[in-house]
C-alpha cells in the first residue's frame, strides 16, 4: 500500500540524512559525489542551525588540565564539525523554503490525484448518460 511505501521511505531519507549531516561523517570528509547530499536534506539544516545558534561564543568550563580538556570553546567544536563557515539565517531560510517546496509539491499531487481525476470520471460519467437533442423534446 502508499502508506507501506511511505513509511519505508523515510526510514531510509532519515536513515541518509543522520549520516550525511555532518554529525557522524564530517562535511570535509564526504565523497565529492555525495557533498552536495546535506545540502538537500532538512536534517541537515536543523542539526547545523540548532549546533551552530547554541555554539557560537560559547566557552566550556573545565577545570581539569589542557589534555583532559582539549577543547574549550564552541567555535572549535564547530571547527571540528566543519560548520564554522555556517551561518543560523541562512539554515532557517533553507528550511523554510524546502518546507514550502514540499508543501506545494504535495499539494500539486494531490490536485492530480484526487481532483483531477474526480473531475474526469464525473465528466466521463456525463457524456456516458442519455442527452437529450438539440430539439429539447427528448428521444
Amino acid at each position: 500500500s502508499d502508506i507501506r511505501i511511505a513509511s519505508t521511505l523515510q526510514i531510509g531519507l532519515l536513515a541518509i540524512g543522520s549520516l550525511f549531516n555532518g554529525f557522524i561523517v564530517r562535511l570535509e570528509d564526504l565523497p565529492t559525489y555525495f557533498s552536495w547530499l546535506p545540502y538537500i536534506m532538512l536534517s541537515f539544516y536543523g542539526f547545523a542551525g540548532v549546533i551552530v545558534n547554541e555554539l557560537r561564543d560559547f566557552s566550556i568550563p573545565c577545570s581539569a588540565t589542557e589534555l583532559e580538556c582539549g577543547v574549550r570553546t564552541g567555535d572549535q567544536v564547530l571547527k571540528l564539525l566543519s560548520y564554522d563557515r555556517i551561518d543560523v539565517f541562512v539554515c532557517a531560510t533553507a528550511l523554510i523554503v524546502l518546507i514550502l517546496l514540499f508543501r506545494v509539491a504535495s499539494m500539486v499531487d494531490f490536485y492530480y490525484r484526487y481532483i483531477k481525476v474526480s473531475r474526469l470520471e464525473i465528466v466521463g460519467s456525463l457524456s456516458d448518460s442519455d442527452t437529450p437533442d438539440s430539439s429539447g423534446l427528448g428521444k
